[in-house]
Order: structure tokens, then C-alpha cells, then sequence
């Protein structure tokens, strides 16, 4: 059973967190705030940067969709894995790791089934595009 929280304690903190970034901002410099805006656009930059999803539909279409993402935590953290999924976001295949996202991909790939090599051609330069366009 769920633990139930303590209302007086709910209420103290949406009162401190409704004031919280306001207050922030209130006591930062301009050249504070637009460091601070200027972090927030690198991380979401790089989250962009860092997670590639290719839609193989027209090659493909066993599979709905293909990440291949720069993994942040775990033991894993620091490589590229690369997964397909079958529709609704349901894993197919993957995660493949390698230490580069084309390596990665590359043995995705290898793991298909029924993998024409004309349709592995065109994954791999769609993926190619979508790597150069984020300067990977």
C-alpha cells in the first residue's frame, strides 16, 4: 500500500516551491540569468544531439522506428546503444552497445532478420544524415 503523505508538509512545500524560482531569478544579475539561460539551451542541445531516432517505415517495415542514444548512467554509461522497436514503442531488437553510435548501429543491423542488403544500405545512410546533421 501507498505511504500517505503528511497535508501540512504537502502544503509548506507548494508554498516555498511556488516561490522558489521566482525568488531565483529576483536575486540574479542579468548577465547570472542569461548564463543560466544559456546552460539550460546547451543541455537541451545535447540531449538532442545525443539521441538519434531514424524512421525506417520506407526501407523497413518490420520496425516502426530506430534509436541510437549516448547512454548517461548505469555501467553501461559512455556508449552508444542502439534498439528497434516493432510499433507501441515494443523492443524488437537491441540494445546493441558500441563505443561509437555507428558501431552500434552497425551491429543492430547485423542482428536483423531478413535484412536485405539494399534495405541495409539505406538504414545505414539515413542514420549517416541524421549523425552528420548533429555533428556526430
Amino acid at each position: 500500500m501507498a505511504e500517505e503523505k503528511n497535508p501540512h508538509a504537502v502544503a509548506l512545500g507548494k508554498l516555498g516551491g511556488a516561490k522558489g524560482g521566482k525568488a531565483r531569478a529576483a536575486k540574479l544579475s542579468a548577465a547570472e540569468r542569461r548564463e543560466s539561460a544559456k546552460q539550460a539551451v546547451e543541455a537541451r542541445w545535447e540531449q538532442w544531439r545525443r539521441t538519434i531516432t531514424i524512421d525506417p517505415a520506407d526501407f523497413y517495415p518490420v520496425w516502426t522506428s530506430i534509436r541510437v542514444e549516448l547512454l548517461t548512467e548505469g555501467p553501461a554509461a559512455g556508449r552508444w546503444a542502439a534498439s528497434a522497436s516493432r510499433g507501441a514503442g515494443i523492443v524488437g531488437i537491441g540494445p546493441c552497445f558500441g563505443d561509437s553510435p555507428r558501431a552500434s548501429l552497425s551491429k543492430l543491423l547485423d542482428r536483423a532478420d531478413s535484412l536485405s542488403e539494399t534495405n541495409r544500405k539505406q538504414l545505414e545512410d539515413a542514420a549517416e544524415a541524421e549523425l552528420v546533421k548533429r555533428g556526430l
